[in-house]
């Protein structure tokens, strides 16, 4: 079992339902042309099927809010506040999200940004990616 997987069973059943609902609806956004899935979207046989890696990602802060405002409900992002002050207003209420957490999110986040980059993120950038908003995730408590 990776530490993904085991990140991901310890959190809260509705903080697992909120990652899986959204994995859900990133598969029916965009669906795969007949021909098979191109770069940049989940091969078919594996967890991620058809989800589109850069949607996913820049829709993710959506989750991380969902998850901050079960705890707490006074927090949602401000339009059109970037995703880097939304995380550092999270780290200041939940401290244990690290500021290397920050970063990683930042880091795969902020390629998606790019419009003209067809394929931002590679299915280990978008697993590892995963596994850093799981991290985050798991820190959003009381």
């Amino acid at each position: 079992m990776s530490r993904n997987e085991i990140y991901f069973l310890d959190l809260p059943k509705r903080a697992r339902n909120l990652l899986l609902d959204e994995a859900d609806r990133q598969r029916s956004l965009k669906p795969a042309p007949p021909s098979g899935f191109p770069a940049g979207y989940g091969q078919e046989g594996t967890p991620y099927e058809g989800i589109n890696y850069q949607s996913a990602v820049l829709n993710s802060v959506h989750v991380i809010e969902r998850r901050a405002k079960a705890v707490d409900s006074a927090i949602k992002t401000k339009p059109p506040e970037k995703a880097s002050t939304f995380l550092q207003r999270i780290q200041a209420r939940f401290p244990g999200i690290t500021d290397e957490l920050i970063i990683s999110y930042l880091s795969i986040y902020e390629k998606c940004l790019d419009p003209d980059d067809e394929v931002p993120v590679s299915a280990a950038e978008y697993e590892e990616f995963l596994g850093i908003i799981v991290a985050i995730c798991h820190e959003l408590k009381d």
